[in-house]
């Protein structure tokens, strides 16, 4: 069974860009753990994020460029992602639209390795904020960290720097889920 999502990445109005958003990610995440979960059923999923001429494009995209964009082109992606010859590309992302087709991945910046503990404080990963944010040296995950080994690495770590004390007198924070389900 082949299975494929779409999702428009037209520009779209400001009133209604959260909630449209928030589904076009879902998609993805919901294509690569169906992608997972599959598998062992022959199941292949994937997501397509096309840009194609539409009523929508049409109020912010001028006609020539529209004709660039015909849905006609998308159309040999989707054939080549749902043919029969397709047995292993699964769980992937691709931008298309004009003739450019790209398959999208994620990428991991270098990050920070700090002790947890009573050191491990907001101020301690403000001053590794740089190592949080460096894609110098970036890592391409198919899946989550290991962080098994990453712990491992931690515990042998000295106490961190605690840093600056942050304060967050008068502010709230949401969390969701946070492990509570």
């Amino acid at each position: 069974m082949q299975l494929l999502w779409s999702f428009h990445t037209t520009p779209i109005e400001p009133s209604s860009r959260l909630t449209c958003l928030a589904a076009k990610l879902s998609q993805v995440g919901f294509t690569e753990t169906l992608a997972k979960e599959g598998h062992k059923y022959n199941i292949l999923c994937n997501v397509i994020a096309p840009i194609a001429a539409s009523r929508m494009t049409q109020t912010v995209m001028p006609p020539d460029i529209l004709e660039n964009l015909r849905p006609d082109w998308v159309v040999p992606l989707v054939a080549v992602l749902v043919h029969p010859s397709n047995k292993q590309e699964t769980g992937s992302t691709f931008e298309v639209g004009g003739g450019h087709i790209a398959k999208l991945r994620w990428e991991r910046a270098k990050g920070a390795l700090l002790k947890i503990g009573p050191t491990l404080t907001p101020g301690a990963i403000l001053k590794k904020w740089s190592n949080v944010n460096d894609f110098s040296v970036p890592d391409y995950p198919s899946g989550v960290a290991d962080f098994m080994s990453l712990l491992e690495e931690a515990q042998k770590l000295g106490d961190n720097d605690p840093g600056e004390k942050l304060d967050f007198t008068g502010k709230v924070v949401l969390i969701t889920g946070a492990g509570g389900g």
